[in-house]
């Protein structure tokens, strides 16, 4: 075998193969060049395959990954306090914690205002579990404070809402959600309201 032993053979032959390979590695292959055997044995093309799978996409599904809003409201007076209260399973939340209330006046010292309530009382800011060991972080909050004209009485009738947002993690397998308002005052017959909105997360 004289002929491979011949440098200049071998260098042609090395030649030939490693131009082939390198032909091969660049050539491309397109989705309908492709084909699988699916359950049924049957001889599916992988473009209409992934072509199956774009249309049937549900995009609601896979964006809306929430689940039902549990809500909880009282309201009434401001003989006693509006306590509200949601049983929530473990998991995670978005908390909406929104109320308010009004009362009567003769002074002008209050302005109606509104803005953000990052360090609001904790009179107003209340949001708790029964078990102590939820994990709540404030995530912001807002309040309108509004002041109208005087009555014929010449009182000043003022209200003030607020809503804060939090995100919750129950980690028992229930646990009691609550938040209060309790303007207190001495106008009893005025009114004031709390509304807890839950919705999961997970």
């Amino acid at each position: 075998m004289k002929i491979f032993k011949n440098p200049i053979f071998t260098f042609i032959i090395g030649a030939i193969i490693f131009s082939s390979i390198t032909a091969i590695a660049v050539t491309q292959i397109n989705a309908n060049q492709v084909s699988y055997t699916d359950s049924n044995n049957r001889e599916i093309k992988l473009d209409k395959a992934l072509d199956e799978v774009y249309a049937n996409l549900d995009t609601k599904k896979v964006l809306n990954s929430f689940g039902t809003t549990q809500y909880a409201t009282s309201q009434g007076s401001k003989i006693a306090p509006r306590n509200v209260s949601l049983q929530l399973t473990k998991g995670k939340y978005i908390v909406f914690d929104y109320k308010g209330h009004n009362w009567r006046t003769t002074a002008t010292t209050y302005q109606s205002t509104f803005g953000a309530i990052e360090n609001a009382s904790t009179s107003y800011k209340n949001l708790a579990c029964e078990s102590n060991s939820c994990i709540i972080n404030d995530i912001s909050g807002y309040a309108n404070m509004i002041m109208p004209a005087k009555d014929s009485s010449n009182y000043y009738n003022q209200l003030i809402v607020e809503a804060f947002v939090y995100y919750v993690e129950i980690k028992e397998v229930i646990d009691t959600l609550s938040a209060s308002e309790n303007a207190g005052g001495a106008d009893n017959y005025m009114s004031q309201f709390d509304t807890l909105i839950a919705i999961p997360i997970n």
